[in-house]
């Protein structure tokens, strides 16, 4: 665990960042904000939240978008000699062993080239992404992701090419996963709630693009298919 770091993008978080950072603080070694042009009072809340030790704060002075802020927050980590991150978006909240239980799937998948999610409860919806029923199993194999609470490999991620920064935020994701899969990846999600999570706008506006990516093809084609769909939305 002491070889994975948090990174998270933020932009004008709300009065409770501090509750749900401290979560991520007490479990890593390091976490990593990249803040996206926040207002001068969330700008001061954060410049504050980041004195503690264990925090990484880097401001940019535009909104760059998700992917970038992605990027940026990997770079960190690979700087930072970190050879896991998990991303996370500013509103999630973790559990207190969200990062055991992912490493603990981690090595129970035993397979190299893997991107693993957590599954979380949908405050929207009151429900786990992952339904009860499947809660006996460890992990079961996705197609894609959220950003929120996935795990990746940091100097896999940069050999990928990173997140693909012309999405700026829709489907970042997504994108990302079919292209690790396109390139020999497996993508798992661990079957055990270790978040709470608002699926907003920036999600459902990528619901139609899973209507592509669910039928059985290779991950290359699917990758392709959602590339060129999304491309030209």
């Amino acid at each position: 665990s002491g070889n994975s770091c948090a990174i998270v993008v933020t932009f004008n978080p709300d009065s409770r960042f501090n509750e749900r950072l401290a979560l991520l603080k007490a479990q890593f070694p390091l976490v990593i904000i990249i803040d996206n042009a926040s207002q001068s009072d969330a700008r001061d809340t954060l410049e504050k939240l980041a004195m503690v030790p264990g925090t990484l704060l880097v401001f940019n002075e535009s909104n760059r978008g998700i992917a970038a802020a992605l990027n940026q927050g990997i770079a960190c980590a690979r700087d930072s000699n970190f050879g896991w991150a998990v991303t996370f978006d500013q509103d999630t909240l973790v559990s207190a062993d969200l990062l055991a239980d992912l490493i603990d799937v981690h090595a129970a998948i035993g397979q190299n080239n893997v991107l693993l999610g957590g599954n979380y409860e949908d405050v929207h919806k009151q429900r786990n992404f992952i339904e009860a029923k499947y809660l006996g199993q460890l992990f079961q194999e996705r197609k894609t992701l959220i950003t929120s609470g996935m795990l990746v490999p940091v100097h896999a991620t940069i050999a990928l090419g990173g997140f693909r920064e012309d999405y700026f935020i829709d489907s970042v994701d997504h994108e990302f996963c079919l292209r690790a899969r396109a390139n020999g990846y497996h993508v798992f999600i661990s079957c055990k709630p270790v978040m709470r999570h608002s699926i907003g706008s920036k999600l459902e506006a990528s619901r139609y693009f899973s209507r592509y990516a669910s039928f059985n093809h290779s991950p290359t084609t699917n990758y392709f298919i959602a590339r060129n769909t999304l491309a030209t939305a």
